[in-house]
């Protein structure tokens, strides 16, 4: 009796999700997140985070300060770690930068002096995505009206839970998949691929900075732990993957629309 029930529970959800659009689901995503009308209205995020990792063996906690003013400004502040002074990744609307402190000498390798790059017109198209205040999965909202594409490719299971596997494709052609829950209609996991990969990661100017290479790169993360904030819903943990290595995002505080000082367009050493 328990394996008959079973099956009909799955081949109900079969029909559920099979019978949906790509539109249809998103506009429940939208209704999940808190309504699209309300996700559309934010102006500001503001977050303080603390990036946990592994290097070389050794437990890391860094701090991390984000800062979003819609269409205008991302910016995302990182604490220095083994010697380092604090790092930055700055996107305007106009220009991106990225800034590296001085290195000391380490493990018989030299050091190196303070970087502050300018992003190509490229990579800083390629990022500007960040901009979008729209809750915490911004392109996903009202898709259609800001010139993106999205594709329903079928269902797939995350962690034994069904998702609706969801790719989008942006003005400049990068991609993301979404894997969003068919119980709840929250975002379980993001994939992507090459550029968009390595911008995902959030490392993506400072990889390039130091010559590596982003091609093949692969990065899959994935969400959990979400609480609402002014009607709002947000994920307070999420853990990102590349290849073998995981790095863990816990988000400690998050504010919404507040107003954003202009000490945060600086692009300074």
């Amino acid at each position: 009796m328990k394996l008959i029930l079973s099956c009909l529970l799955t081949l109900m959800l079969f029909i559920q999700t099979s019978a949906q659009t790509v539109d249809e689901i998103l506009a429940k995503f939208e209704i999940a997140s808190g309504g699209k009308e309300k996700l559309l209205a934010v102006t500001s995020i503001k977050m303080e985070s603390v990036l946990k990792m592994n290097l070389m063996g050794q437990a890391l906690e860094i701090n991390l300060n984000t800062v979003k003013e819609k269409d205008k400004l991302f910016r995302r502040d990182m604490s220095g770690i083994m010697g380092m002074g604090s790092s930055y990744i700055l996107i305007t609307d106009t220009a991106g930068y990225t800034f590296i402190p001085s290195m000391p000498s380490f493990g018989g390798q030299a050091g190196s002096s303070s970087m502050l790059n300018k992003m190509s017109a490229v990579e800083l198209a390629g990022q500007q995505y960040e901009m979008d205040c729209a809750g915490p999965f911004g392109p996903l909202v009202n898709y259609a009206a800001k010139g993106y594409q999205a594709e329903l490719l079928g269902t797939d299971k995350v962690n034994k839970l069904e998702c609706f596997k969801i790719k989008l494709t942006m003005k400049n052609n990068q991609q993301i998949q979404y894997l969003i829950s068919a119980k709840d209609y929250t975002v379980i996991q993001v994939n992507a691929v090459g550029e968009m990969a390595a911008n995902l990661s959030g490392f993506a100017s400072i990889m390039k900075m130091f010559g590596n290479d982003r091609k093949n790169m692969k990065t899959s993360i994935s969400y959990s732990n979400y609480n609402m904030t002014d009607g709002l819903l947000f994920p307070s943990k999420q853990v990102i993957s590349i290849g073998p290595i995981e790095t863990v995002i816990e988000h400690v505080s998050l504010y919404i629309n507040q107003p954003i000082d202009n000490m945060f367009y600086r692009n300074t050493k």
